[in-house]
């Protein structure tokens, strides 16, 4: 019954008055109505623009098309590989510091005259590994 459908752009209130609008004048418009209130309406937009290219238009966005996905692909897989490496540095540092952190409470424990058994229990570790930190195994 598109025939019988006689509303303006203006008085088309819900979505399928706009759907029923979009279809009906589909053929004389420049752009799909609508388009800025809903989102469907800009992907028929963007749709119908597309398939009114000419072939070897079509050609030519299409692999402007295939340049920026590939683009976007690389930069997301550049930030992944960055974020990796970035929080295994982190990580390291991390540990470096904490063990750097352990030796120096074992020395000041063993300055102290603390006993290799309350240093290995404070600092968990086996008693020959503190001794062998204090180089004197």
């Amino acid at each position: 019954q598109l025939p019988c459908f006689e509303k303006t752009e203006g008085e088309c209130g819900t979505l399928l008055e706009q759907w029923i609008y979009n279809i009906k004048n589909m053929g004389s418009m420049q752009r799909v109505a609508f388009a800025s209130d809903n989102e469907i309406f800009r992907y028929l937009d963007s749709v119908s623009n597309v398939a009114a290219l000419s072939p070897s238009e079509r050609d030519v966005y299409e692999a402007s098309l295939k340049r920026a996905r590939d683009y976007y692909a690389v930069l997301r897989t550049a930030e992944e590989n960055a974020m990796e490496k970035g929080l295994a540095k982190g990580l390291e540092k991390g540990l470096a510091q904490g063990r750097a952190e352990k030796m120096e409470m074992i020395k000041r424990l063993f300055e102290q005259g603390v006993s290799f058994e309350i240093i290995a229990c404070a600092a968990n570790l086996p008693i020959e590994q503190v001794k062998a930190m204090l180089h004197l195994s």
